[in-house]
């Protein structure tokens, strides 16, 4: 048994395996792709990854997510969906300053306009708050990435998006990368007041082929077609 060699996909959900299949439709919606596209500053500042469930959504969020961090000057922030969204993109963007020593850099720069706050607690934070802490990253030359699993429609969803989309407003630097169900992501995009998104890019995963994944098994694991008489 310790002979045998390691099977190299992993089959649990929304780890990506060590050979991972592509599970996107075409050489644009791989995660290098995208990873190129936020690089150089695509205008769709949202990007949804939707298909049916275990077909690899989480998995390839993550995908990009690994190719995203390689990215100079680009700070991921990981939000979850069933948090109070708005407070803690506030909470994880005044960490990004100190954590990243940009403090430093605040000093060189007119802050005329700016105030940044970097003392409140608990829910204190206000759309300007976080609108100056974008701008000024967005001043740096930063990117901020935001990464979102199993994304759907909630209350707080709909505060978060109304606040990107004012952000959007301003041509700062950010990005939602999330992931969910077709009729979820319909859900947040029909949503009246929140028109922007709108011009998301989709990436729709699709269900793997049988016939290539046992390709990919005889290449890896030097398997060979057996005639089974029986």
């Amino acid at each position: 048994m310790e002979n045998l060699p390691r099977n190299p996909f992993d089959p649990s959900f929304g780890t990506p395996p060590n050979i991972m299949l592509p599970n996107y439709q075409s050489d644009f919606e791989s995660p290098q792709a995208v990873a190129e596209a936020i690089k150089y500053g695509d205008p769709n500042r949202v990007i949804f990854i939707t298909g049916l469930r275990g077909s690899g959504k989480t998995a390839l969020l993550t995908k990009i997510e690994q190719q995203v961090s390689q990215l100079d000057d680009t700070y991921i922030l990981e939000i979850d969906n069933n948090q109070h969204m708005f407070q803690a993109f506030g909470w994880e963007l005044r960490d990004i300053f100190k954590v990243h020593s940009l403090l430093d850099h605040i000093s060189t720069i007119s802050t005329m306009g700016f105030s940044l706050s970097f003392n409140k607690t608990n829910e204190d934070y206000t759309t300007q708050d976080i609108e100056n802490f974008m701008a000024m990253l967005t001043k740096l030359n930063k990117k901020v990435v935001i990464f979102i699993d199993e994304f759907n429609h909630k209350e707080n969803t709909r505060e978060f998006v109304q606040l990107l989309q004012n952000l959007k407003r301003h041509n700062l630097n950010f990005y939602l990368v999330a992931d969910g169900l077709p009729q979820m992501i319909y859900e947040i995009e029909h949503e009246q007041t929140l028109t922007f998104l709108k011009r998301a890019r989709h990436i729709q995963t699709t269900m793997l082929d049988v016939n290539r994944i046992e390709n990919e098994y005889q290449k890896h694991l030097n398997f060979r077609h057996c005639l089974v008489i029986k």
